[in-house]
């Protein structure tokens, strides 16, 4: 890609790295470190004409919940609400994902040929989902602003 100066990556995350599930928080700090990669990459590959596109997948329906999520034999009583209601509902309903594989794939298709994308959201309430936490997030930082910037040597 570098000799051509051409080219263009895809990395996959999900909604893991910006709704963290209790439960969860290996695969959410991995989708996370994937996300700051590929801003990483896409800065240090654009001069070269490389384009890098992370695509932000939601909720899929596929096997993943079936096939890739288990638990400990044991259940630890003090997580019955937390990490344990989430897997519950997982094993409960593996396949109530709103989003349609297929359909996903061609929209990628697409979105290559485009050689635009940075950020791409596939799942529409991934899209709610992802303007909430940014709000929360812009939130917080205000509501702890006056802290933020008294922390500077003065000059």
């Amino acid at each position: 890609m570098r000799e051509k100066r051409s080219g263009t990556i895809i990395n996959i995350s999900s909604l893991g790295a910006v709704n963290v599930n209790p439960g969860s928080g290996y695969y959410s700090a991995s989708k996370a470190t994937l996300e700051n990669m590929t801003t990483a990459l896409q800065k240090e590959l654009e001069p070269l004409s490389i384009h890098v596109i992370l695509v932000e997948l939601g909720p899929f329906r596929t096997r993943f919940r079936v096939d890739s999520l288990s638990s400990a034999n044991h259940n630890i009583s003090d997580y019955d609400s937390t990490s344990g209601a989430v897997a519950k509902s997982y094993q409960e309903n593996p396949f109530n994902q709103s989003g349609d594989p297929d359909k996903a794939g061609k929209a990628i298709v697409k979105i290559v040929d485009e050689k635009s994308a940075k950020l791409v959201i596939l799942e529409k309430g991934m899209i709610e989902l992802e303007e909430k936490t940014l709000k929360e997030r812009i939130d917080e930082i205000n509501k702890w602003r006056e802290y933020s910037e008294n922390v500077d040597f003065e000059d």
